[in-house]
């Protein structure tokens, strides 16, 4: 997670400069595209992936990550009149709240039906017949009595660790979709943000 913060200390500073340069819609799609990329890096993760595999993710995600929050902001209120502004702010943190509740019930509700979805499709190609689950139990069980189990104890072990392994894996493939659901979404989000009404350069302006 530092590195998901860190980068972000000095990206900000020079934010408004860019906000006057700029129409506020480049930098919200530029800013959601990039975070859409860092999703989309994590859409292929396996068992070996540990803090190494997340680095350039983060760094990416980093990057995108502040050109969505102030410029999103002002994009929001930027058409509204000078005593209007205030009311605008407010209804759009109220919006960016529920808006923040909804998306995290919906990441929580596609990761567990997705978990489930996968770890049913991986169960149905797991059975006591096939030899290669059979040689996996075993190797698994001999395992377990080298560590001064019983038989019966570590054939048990060995069922139980199976179980483990398809519960990991579920778990691994539902991320890697929720990582394509959130990027799509990003993506599609770069898109509409052209639907709003664009934003003059003040940089320009104030040089008339």
């Amino acid at each position: 997670m530092l590195w998901i913060g860190l980068p972000q200390l000095f990206i900000f500073p020079i934010i408004p400069q860019l906000m006057k340069r700029f129409d506020l819609r480049v930098l919200v799609c530029f800013g959601a595209a990039i975070f859409a990329v860092s999703c989309f890096r994590n859409i292929s993760m396996s068992p070996e992936y540990s803090g190494p595999q997340f680095f350039w993710p983060n760094i990416v995600r980093s990057l995108g990550q502040p050109f969505t929050i102030v410029p999103l902001s002002a994009l929001a209120t930027a058409n509204l009149a000078q005593g209007e502004s205030a009311d605008g702010s407010a209804i759009f943190n109220i919006a960016r709240n529920i808006g923040g509740s909804v998306g995290i019930a919906l990441v929580s509700t596609v990761l567990t039906r997705r978990e489930q979805f996968h770890d049913m499709r991986i169960g149905e190609s797991i059975s006591i017949y096939r030899l290669a689950v059979q040689q996996r139990l075993e190797t698994i069980a001999a395992t377990f009595a080298a560590k001064g189990f019983g038989p019966e104890t570590a054939m048990q072990q060995a069922y139980a660790s199976l179980k483990g392994i398809v519960r990991r894996d579920a778990y691994i493939l539902a991320t890697n979709s929720t990582f394509l659901m959130v990027g799509v979404l990003l993506f599609f989000g770069a898109a509409v943000v052209w639907v709003c009404k664009g934003t003059a350069a003040k940089a320009d302006a104030g040089g008339h």
